[in-house]
């Protein structure tokens, strides 16, 4: 639904900054074009449902770095990634 209300917001403008440039540029025939919103439909989904993926990479990261071997190489004195 937030995708969704996104999209709204931001397809008018967006078109209209599209239009403005493309007959600048004297490219008139990409004008009116359905990919246009496609795009936009698709940069709304993404800006909204990118958090939940980071929440999940960010917990398998630190899940990984309590595994055993993670510990043993630290042990050893292998520096971590941010050094």
């Amino acid at each position: 639904m937030l995708a969704l209300l996104v999209d709204t917001a931001v397809k008018r403008p967006v078109a209209n900054a599209f239009e403005v440039m493309f007959q600048a540029a004297g490219l008139e025939f990409f004008w009116g074009s359905i990919l246009l919103d496609y795009l936009i439909t698709l940069a709304a989904i993404a800006a909204v449902s990118w958090p939940a993926y980071a929440r999940l990479i960010r917990g398998q990261i630190f899940s990984l770095r309590e595994r055993g071997y993670v510990e043993a190489a630290r042990a050893t004195g292998v520096p971590g990634g941010r050094e």
